[in-house]
């Protein structure tokens, strides 16, 4: 904020995903894709059309370019107050160093799970954010993950969620419903799926009970498959057939329609709310993997094939 030009100065480099929408109150289903600090903008418009935003999408500190609107004159003239709402300890500690600096007052806000912690920081009067210790930040945000990995770290974190996610959460949901109706007295089992939907709704929330019915709707199609197919004596033949249709569909959602559909939402060329590249700095545009057959002349291409075919296997 500026008591001299009396605006609200806004940034965040992330843009809008699903499962943003239940954590806060500013987004909507239409907001999906755009960055968050534009969408906030419009929302806090709607509260109050007098207030006045100046609205990026660059990250603080993201080097020294004298373009940025985060310049030295910037924390000398143009803000008097700033508010962070960030998720992790490093960009913190960079705002609190900023503060520190020239003198600016800092109201320091984060979660971590059900926890919530509001520190204010007064010049002078007051210890910093960096004076006291803070929890080990383990953590790597949840859209760093997804869609703007840029360290080795990022992509084993990914590897662990994905393979935790297929291999025990997804095991564990048809076992537990395999059991539920096990349990059930009635012989069409609407009672037990009822209490189960009301049951994942209760601790998960819409939007993740939708998405464990997905789940739970094509990995129940397999076994059942499975199981006709076992009648027959074919059961090993099947289950080597399905999981490799299985692995291929999967690879390809993850590889190819994923970075298809980042790609469609920012271009190579776009540029972010501030007119620089949007696929800059830690921004890293994906590439699509794909097999590229078996007799290819072209290493990385061999490569790709050898891990796709790992995956698979």
């Amino acid at each position: 904020t500026s008591k001299k030009k009396g605006k609200i100065i806004l940034t965040d480099m992330d843009t809008i995903e699903k499962s943003n929408l239940s954590r806060q109150l500013l987004f909507r289903d239409s907001d999906l894709g755009k960055f968050k600090s534009v969408a906030a903008e419009h929302a806090a418009k709607m509260f109050n059309d007098k207030c006045v935003l100046d609205v990026h999408s660059s990250k603080v500190g993201d080097g020294d370019s004298v373009s940025s609107a985060f310049d030295e004159n910037f924390w000398a003239q143009e803000v008097d107050i700033v508010l962070n709402a960030l998720d992790n300890v490093d960009a913190r500690m960079y705002m609190d160093g900023q503060c520190v600096k020239y003198h600016k007052a800092l109201v320091d806000a984060g979660t971590m799970g059900p926890k919530g912690n509001v520190q204010v920081v007064v010049p002078k009067q007051s210890e910093s954010y960096a004076s006291s210790a803070d929890p080990p930040d383990e953590d790597i945000p949840v859209c760093t993950l997804k869609n703007f990995p840029y360290a080795i770290a990022h992509t084993i974190q990914w590897a662990r969620d994905l393979f935790g996610g297929v291999f025990v959460q997804r095991a564990q949901q048809v076992n537990d419903f395999m059991e539920s109706l096990e349990m059930s007295s009635s012989d069409d089992h609407s009672d037990s799926i009822l209490h189960l939907a009301e049951k994942m709704l209760h601790e998960a929330g819409e939007e993740a009970a939708l998405s464990t019915a997905e789940e739970l709707a094509e990995d129940l199609q397999t076994v059942g498959d499975l199981s006709v197919k076992s009648e027959s004596g074919k059961d090993v033949e099947e289950i080597r057939s399905q999981s490799l249709q299985w692995a291929v569909s999967l690879a390809n959602k993850l590889y190819v329609e994923s970075v298809d559909m980042l790609l469609k939402q920012h271009p190579l060329n776009s540029k972010d709310e501030d007119g620089d590249d949007f696929w800059s700095g830690t921004r890293r545009p994906p590439s699509r993997l794909y097999y590229g057959g078996e007799w290819s002349k072209d290493p990385e291409q061999e490569l790709m094939n050898e891990n796709l075919i790992s995956f698979v296997r």
